[in-house]
């Protein structure tokens, strides 16, 4: 289930990196946050700020990845749960909560819905991305068991009560193979015009190491849209094969003129940057868009070296500004451990040598070498940029807490944020893990973070954060 996340730790080991090209930013010890601070909790907001839902039984795990907030600023998480092999494994699972963070009994049953996918059950079953339409209703992405083992695109439509949408695909739900291989959905958007991106990886091969970005749309009933790459192998489908490896989209979003930009990893060949950020813009027939990254090996796609030494860049999410500018961000390894990693583009693909360091920033909480990962960017009004993902003493999903940065528009700390730019929130006991894996604003001063707390007697939980920051 944590493929991407275990591998940007096993594989980075070994691998020696100094940091150059970008700006490294030092910062003090880790720390909590207090009331009197911008990034503090919000004490109105579950109890002190955080919420935990233990959702599967006996001790068993509640995975998390998808945030989104409705139009009357219910919040909805998603992930999946593991209901036990009697119950047959892991389920889809959608969570939604009241403004003030309380399950919202209106919404499934208490609060929660369950939607088993696939009749094979096991633990490759998961939500990645969340997205409420204009109409309220519900829209989820991710993937699904195969009976040969593998894993297919997964898309289902919920009421905004939470019932299966019927008038969609096949009784709420749409399952695609892009590929004979393994395909993950792990990144989701809705065009205006009700049309749904999913977008996220295509296997290559029978193992793990080969994949290729992939997008997928459909009509609003479910359908595949043949218009999008219509001239194609296959129409409704898009598949980029970047550098020949393992290519992986993480994120996507829309620009004004309705362009796809994508954003993710490719692993490039020896002494060339090792895995790097790659962001990619489409056009919206599916074509990818030729004016990006119009200098490059191939237009359409830029790749970025965040790391020296062939380190292993991974870029998780993607934003755009209102002047059109792209920012990427992700982790990037430095040697071992790995820092939060930016990088901004100008609308044409080119970096945005005004920001950080030639338009890359690295930053890193300290002291000495902490392992971050940042899984999530939120702008605000003012430009400035959120940051959030997880700080751990040692490594990435062993010992994490919260972790929520903000940087200020030039791409330097805004050190009036928490302590010098940083706050650290731990939702679990002791040296348990805690993880953010998405953030999004419920008002212009008020920030929810969704991930996952390691909890003594119920396991590996829902843990959602509210902080109050300043518009």
């Amino acid at each position: 289930m944590r493929t991407l996340h275990l591998l940007r730790r096993v594989c980075a080991r070994g691998v020696p990196a100094v940091v150059a090209a970008a700006a490294v930013l030092p910062a003090p010890a880790a720390f909590a946050g207090d009331a009197h601070t911008d990034g503090s909790l919000d004490a109105r907001f579950g109890r002190g700020g955080i919420v935990r839902t233990a959702v599967a039984p006996d001790g068993n795990t509640d995975y998390q990845n998808g945030l989104a907030i409705d139009g009357r600023r219910r919040i909805l998480v998603s992930g999946s749960s593991d209901l036990g092999e009697a119950a047959g494994g892991f389920q889809w699972r959608i969570a939604r909560y009241t403004p003030e963070g309380r399950l919202d009994p209106s919404f499934g049953s208490g609060g929660i819905v369950l939607t088993p996918m696939s009749g094979v059950g096991g633990d490759d079953e998961h939500i990645w991305r969340l997205a409420v339409q204009e109409d309220g209703k519900i829209v989820a992405a991710g993937h699904v068991a195969t009976a040969d083992g593998g894993e297919d695109f997964a898309v289902a439509r919920y009421l905004a009560d939470g019932r299966l949408d019927r008038t969609f695909g096949t009784r709420g739900r749409v399952v695609t193979a892009v590929t004979p291989h393994d395909d993950e959905a792990q990144a989701l958007r809705v065009q205006h015009d009700g049309r749904i991106v999913a977008a996220g990886y295509a296997g290559t091969g029978e193992d793990t190491g080969g994949r290729d970005f992939a997008l997928v749309r459909y009509l609003p009933d479910g359908r595949l849209d043949r218009s999008f790459n219509r001239f194609g192998p296959r129409p409704g489908t898009v598949v980029t094969d970047i550098e020949g490896g393992r290519d992986q989209l993480r994120d996507i979003t829309l620009d004004a003129r309705g362009r796809i930009v994508a954003a993710g990893s490719a692993t490039l060949s020896a002494a060339q940057g090792g895995t790097s950020f790659a962001v990619a813009r489409y056009l919206r027939d599916g074509r990818l868009d030729s004016s990006f990254g119009s200098g490059t090996p191939r237009p359409g796609v830029v790749v970025t070296s965040m790391a020296a030494n062939d380190g292993l860049d991974l870029a998780e999410s993607v934003v755009i500004d209102r002047r059109g500018r792209i920012l990427a961000g992700g982790s990037a390894d430095t040697g071992g451990r790995f820092d939060l990693a930016l990088a901004r583009y100008r609308p044409d693909g080119s970096l945005d040598r005004h920001f950080g360091d030639g338009g890359k920033v690295l930053a890193n909480v300290g002291p000495g070498s902490t392992d971050e990962d940042l899984a999530g960017l939120v702008l605000q009004a003012d430009g400035r940029i959120l940051a959030g993902g997880s700080t751990a003493a040692t490594e990435f999903a062993v010992d994490s807490d919260f972790l929520l940065a903000r940087f200020r528009d030039d791409g330097t700390l805004d050190r009036g944020f928490g302590r010098d730019g940083f706050v650290i929130t731990r939702t679990a006991p002791g040296e348990a893990d805690d993880e953010i894996f998405d953030i999004a604003l419920q008002t212009p001063n008020r920030l929810v973070a969704a991930g996952e707390c390691d909890q003594p007697s119920t396991g590996r939980d829902i843990c959602l954060a509210r902080y109050l920051v300043s518009p």
